[in-house]
């Protein structure tokens, strides 16, 4: 369980993290991080017995150990702390779909983050004075101290997709529009979009080796039926479109098709996690939902089986 320790006035103190209790909720509306800060608190004892009254707990949430600011959480207290006391206190941290896109664009396997917090507190002293012919005791605040520490925490990639993304209501993205069928190519074509689908299913989770998978998988049925594909273009705007402005274009793809497939063939030897960012997976995913849509087009006006 990941912890730190702080010094109160001169004692040791300590908090914890366990990122299994880290909550996502709210939805598209108000999303938000919970995240429950475990506190082992001391006073001292003997000549460095200080009790105090914590006031409040503000932290700031940074992602992947740079100065990324998520949000920031505040909580009002009123411990008295005169004996070693523990407790549990809640943080929120507020999100946006602006915030949630630029930590999915860091990201590429575990979502990794660091907890600033901050404590205040109020020293007291007690005194005896006497009262008539009783004694009574009275408290007074005498200072006001604060500390700080902080905590570095992993989810795990699985987790963080799964729980997280799910409970903030991510929607990262929707698939282009394309035509569901194709007649010359119908088993090859039906296969590229069923791929294509999933790879926006996965883009969508925020699994980006999967997405990068599946448009391999969805470049290969076209990718197989290219060499029939060119002898079946025999119309003359076909061989116009070959031989003059649209043959570097056939070629690009042809060629994008092969490179795509080389770049993207190691998602499949294990392990399997951590290749390609966010940014990698939306350019791969653009490209390759360009290439089936622009070859299923070309396929249908260009053939003389139509």
């Amino acid at each position: 369980m990941p912890e730190s320790s702080f010094h109160l006035n001169s004692t040791y103190n300590k908090c914890s993290i366990d990122p299994t209790e880290i909550n996502s909720v709210g939805g598209p509306e108000n999303p938000k991080i919970q995240v429950w800060l475990n506190l082992e608190l001391n006073p001292g004892e003997g000549k460095q017995y200080q009790p105090f009254i914590l006031l409040s707990i503000d932290a700031k949430l940074r992602a992947f150990d740079s100065s990324f600011e998520i949000a920031s959480g505040l909580s009002f207290q009123h411990s008295k702390i005169t004996g070693k006391y523990s407790t549990r206190v809640m943080l929120e941290f507020v999100l946006s779909a602006y915030k949630i896109l630029k930590i999915e664009e860091k990201r590429i396997d575990n979502f990794k983050a660091t907890i600033d917090v901050n404590f205040r507190a109020i020293n007291t002293q007690s005194f005896t004075v006497p009262v008539g012919n009783t004694k009574k005791d009275i408290t007074f605040m005498t200072d006001i101290t604060q500390t700080f520490c902080n905590i570095n925490f992993e989810i795990p990639q699985s987790l963080w997709i799964t729980k997280h993304l799910a409970g903030l209501g991510w929607q990262a993205s929707s698939i282009i529009e394309l035509p569901s069928s194709n007649d010359l190519i119908p088993e090859a074509y039906s296969n590229s979009i069923n791929e294509l689908t999933q790879a926006n299913v996965y883009f969508n989770k925020g699994d980006y080796d999967k997405v990068v998978a599946h448009c391999r998988s969805a470049i290969d049925p076209i990718r197989k039926k290219l060499p029939e594909l060119k002898s079946i273009m025999t119309s003359k705007s076909s061989y116009d479109w070959i031989d003059n402005v649209n043959e570097s274009t056939f070629t690009w793809i042809d060629k994008l098709i092969k490179e795509t497939s080389n770049f993207a063939s190691k998602t499949h030897h294990p392990p399997s996690t951590g290749h390609f960012s966010r940014h990698d997976a939306q350019v791969v995913q653009m490209i390759t939902t360009a290439i089936v849509a622009y070859a299923g087009k070309c396929i249908s006006d260009n053939s003389t089986n139509r």
